[in-house]
């Protein structure tokens, strides 16, 4: 049965989009800019950014703030101005994004909600329970259920280009081309935060596909352009 408690340290900055797409444009060196979609390759681009920046800082940051792994540490700087994301684009620049297929996403998404807004442990994340959460969740409460137009826009010429999530090795390597040094082995994990529940989209329902289907309909249209 689902029951939606609040955690308290949810960050409020994720619900009804206050956080905007306009504060989401990380500047990568070599005037490389990057809009960040939440859900897709979120945490390990703004590691990486962390990491060919900071490197040399990160242990120090990690011990002197007292957090336990990279993504707390990369919240940490952000909070602390070091992570370079901006309201613009900058002149001449570079852009790229990241796109995914809205039923992976959705349930991405749902998985994350419950486990880090609802304090759902890992194994009590079921498909029954991910079913019913997608199917009754307000989708514009949060920007991890956001709409990828949000983020991107409908014009795909805006960007150089817009990677599939699976290509997101590509849009590293283009990134770490204009650094003198490489990223982080561990930040070259595509899935800097997996979750540590095994769903697939097979676990989906008809009911909650054709709500996901319904509700990502301008998704849809703007993947079938790229």
């Amino acid at each position: 049965m689902l029951i939606l408690n609040e955690n308290s340290q949810y960050s409020a900055n994720n619900i009804h989009y206050n956080y905007t797409s306009a504060h989401n444009i990380v500047h990568f060196q070599g005037n490389v800019d990057v809009q960040i979609v939440p859900k897709n390759a979120c945490s390990t681009l703004k590691s990486s950014f962390v990491n060919l920046h900071y490197a040399d800082a990160l242990t120090h940051a990690t011990a002197q703030y007292g957090l336990a792994d990279r993504i707390r540490t990369v919240n940490k700087l952000r909070e602390l101005g070091l992570l370079e994301s901006g309201s613009f684009y900058r002149a001449n620049s570079e852009r790229y994004a990241i796109y995914r297929d809205p039923l992976k996403r959705a349930l991405s998404g749902a998985v994350y909600l419950l486990h880090n807004r609802y304090k759902y442990n890992w194994n009590k994340i079921t498909p029954s329970l991910v079913n019913e959460f997608l199917q009754v969740f307000d989708y514009t409460t949060d920007i991890h259920m956001s709409k990828q137009i949000y983020w991107l826009g409908k014009n795909k010429h805006f960007f150089d280009r817009v990677f599939y999530i699976n290509d997101t090795r590509l849009l590293l390597d283009i990134i770490q081309s204009k650094y003198d040094r490489g990223l982080f082995r561990d930040v070259t994990d595509l899935h800097a935060n997996k979750s540590k529940v095994d769903l697939t989209t097979d676990d989906l329902d008809n009911t909650t596909i054709d709500i996901i289907t319904k509700y990502y309909r301008d998704d849809y249209e703007f993947i079938e352009t790229l």
